[in-house]
């Protein structure tokens, strides 16, 4: 009875003869579901570095499909040619202390074109945590932890001699929540067997797992099977998965993505089913048939279907290559899921690329440049940071970062010649407030102790008049230099308390041709939260000003700036402002300001019909700005993210008197993909 396939069909024949027998449905089992809830909460919060032989299978069959597949990222193998498809990778998976799962694949079979991944969120949902506060990385709320208690409504069925089962169901109609059952062992609470259902991320998913019987490992199951649906304009798509854990033969840690069915065939930990057998045997039969061609058509065939797939997979799906200690990883090179808009910053596209090569696990270099353009302010921006991680217990790094800042107004060069320039048009005038910034910043960081880091190095910065002419004609420099010393130090006193920081930069004049001359100071404090049933506080508080004002500057403060290309939900909704115009980070001497958000997945809109079952996090968020020759500055808000887009409806005021109204929303739609 150790075999996955013959628990499975034991414990699901239990289930199902308790439908028939004369066992009545009895009320929930407070007792019962609180011994499932201790269970869990004496399990170890934490995972200790490990790492599993493990073997997974599936099969993607698309029943409907159309050319808008094609933008679904990683699904644009299926988009063309076969309609089912099979896939096996047998491999180790590493399980580090936080709990997060990476599958290392080294021996993979299939008929996948060069065993590319498809539908890789699936994977995922290979893994649950039934004990947890969410069954998966801080997504879905799990009906075994007694936070979420007031979410689900239960009732238990007696099965035989001491097994019951749990059936739940959700409160209200929501994408974090589940409904199914398990199989419960009434003596100690511990789940034998779980089945849930749901839908997230436009994947509608239904899964079986069972536990794993090692009492030092029961937070990964032992076998698991999830069936998947992606319905999307028209497209039909089902998959299923199966994954074994804890398998028991051993591959070299040498081998690594080596395609070989023949060694697959004595790996596999589950026999293949009727319809994988068929796939396999309708895969090698067109082969059969392709070898009957002359081989120069063959050479010449194969060479244009890789540059067609390769050329049009990456231009909407994320890139990912791994080779020995370098790997690379990068945003698609075009796709409109890719764009953001809010009110005051306008329509914005970007793109990330990651680079790293490690030489162990304690050295490594990484390059990771990010470039976006801003159509509303017609500029191109860039961010290009080469680090070199050298102590990652301490955080240790040397880094070189080479940028172009937003373009900046120099508020005393315009005083000045304001009066000389009197019949300058508005529009001349606003060209000539800019300055383009280039800038070249080095930096080494390493934490001193557990609680303090400390960064220092140096920044230099050439900014250039947009309008040169102008600048000319008014007998001021067209470019401004500075050169300047940092230093920054990190304070984190209390381990789950707040995060200070003090910045201090000083410009020297005469030093690499700088002609600036001021010192700045800021201090921060950000402080987060995290709540039972996925409910986060952020707060964020900081201050800064200029002194030795000896000579023209450029107010840049580097906790208070614009940020032109926003990444979307989870990077800079909180602690930002979403409606301050662009020319007020760069007008005062001074500022202090304020942030505070409150989220959780079932909030407000939640709990109404039809669309809260859309709706995955909701944000409330407070902000306030205060700056000199201007009132305090205020902004509240409320934002909700779903599958497809996330959306900001915000307020501004100038003291009590309201401003405007604005939103913000960026695509979410495949974004985890």
């Amino acid at each position: 009875m150790k075999h996955p396939s013959a628990r499975i069909m034991m414990l699901g024949m239990m289930i199902f003869m308790s439908s028939i027998f004369v066992y009545a449905s009895q009320p929930t089992d407070s007792l019962l579901i609180q011994r499932v809830w201790e269970y869990g909460r004496k399990l170890p919060v934490f995972y200790s570095d490990s790492t599993s032989n493990s073997y997974m299978r599936y099969v993607i069959d698309a029943r409907r499909r159309n050319p808008i597949l094609f933008l679904v990222p990683s699904m644009y193998v299926v988009a063309k040619g076969e309609r089912r498809y099979i896939g096996e990778v047998y491999g180790k998976l590493n399980i580090d202390k936080d709990g997060h799962f990476k599958m290392k694949r080294q021996v993979v079979s299939g008929t996948i074109p060069r065993n590319r991944s498809v539908m890789p969120t699936t994977l995922e949902y290979l893994t649950p945590d039934l004990y947890g506060k969410t069954i998966y990385d801080q997504r879905l709320l799990s009906p075994f932890h007694r936070s979420n208690r007031h979410f689900y409504r239960f009732t238990t069925h007696h099965v035989s001699n001491n097994m019951f089962r749990i059936d739940f169901r959700p409160r209200l109609n929501n994408t974090q929540l589940v409904t199914g059952n398990a199989i419960v062992d009434q003596r100690t609470g511990r789940i034998h067997l779980a089945s849930f259902k749901g839908e997230y991320d436009m994947i509608a998913f239904r899964v079986q797992v069972i536990p794993n019987t090692d009492e030092r490992e029961l937070r990964l199951p032992q076998w698991c099977s999830t069936e998947a649906h992606l319905g999307f304009i028209g497209n039909s798509i089902d998959a299923r998965f199966i994954a074994t854990y804890n398998a028991p033969k051993e591959v070299a840690d040498t081998i690594h993505i080596q395609a070989d069915r023949k060694m697959m065939d004595t790996l596999r930990t589950t026999p293949l089913g009727k319809l994988e057998n068929e796939i396999y045997a309708h895969y090698h039969s067109m082969r059969s048939k392709t070898d009957s061609i002359g081989q120069d058509t063959i050479k010449r065939s194969k060479w244009k279907e890789w540059a067609v797939d390769v050329i049009g997979d990456q231009l909407i799906s994320s890139m990912s290559l791994n080779a020995g200690g370098a790997s690379i990883k990068a945003s698609p090179l075009f796709n409109p899921l890719y764009l953001s808009y809010s009110q005051s910053r306008g329509l914005a596209y970007k793109m990330k690329i990651s680079m790293q090569y490690a030489w162990n696990a304690h050295r490594y270099l990484t390059f990771t440049p990010r470039l976006g353009y801003n159509f509303k302010i017609k500029q191109f921006y860039f961010t290009a940071p080469l680090r070199m991680t050298y102590n990652p217990k301490r955080d240790g790094y040397a880094e070189v970062i080479w940028a172009n800042g937003n373009r900046i107004i120099n508020s005393s060069v315009i005083d000045k010649i304001n009066n000389r320039l009197q019949a300058a048009t508005d529009e001349q005038l606003g060209e000539l407030q800019y300055f383009n910034d280039n800038n070249l910043k080095m930096v080494n960081n390493i934490g001193i102790t557990d609680w303090f880091e400390v960064t220092a190095g140096l920044i230099y910065h050439q900014r250039t008049a947009v309008n040169k002419k102008m600048m000319q004609e008014a007998g001021h420099p067209v470019t401004y230099r500075s050169f300047s010393p940092l230093l920054t130090l990190q304070f984190t006193p209390w381990k789950k308390g707040p995060i200070l920081t003090a910045n201090y930069e000083r410009s020297i004049r005469n030093v690499l041709r700088s002609n600036l001359e001021y010192e700045r100071w800021e201090f921060d404090a950000t402080y987060q939260k995290r709540m039972d049933c996925m409910r986060l506080l952020n707060v964020r508080f900081g201050g800064g000003f200029y002194t030795n004002q000896k000579t023209s500057y450029f107010v840049d403060y580097a906790n208070f700036r614009d940020e032109n290309l926003p990444n979307g939900w989870d990077d800079d909704w909180t602690g930002q402002f979403q409606l301050l115009s662009r020319n007020w980070y760069n007008a005062s001497d001074y500022y202090l300001r304020g942030h505070v958000s409150y989220e959780s997945p079932l909030l407000m809109l939640s709990w109404m019909p039809w669309i809260g079952r859309y709706i995955e996090t909701e944000r409330i968020y407070l902000s306030t700005l205060s700056i000199e020759h201007t009132r305090p500055y205020t902004e509240i808000g409320y934002g909700f993210t779903t599958r497809f887009v996330s959306i900001g409806l915000f307020a501004s005021f100038l003291k009590t008197q309201y401003q405007e109204i604005g939103c913000k929303f960026t695509f979410e739609l495949f974004r985890k993909w």
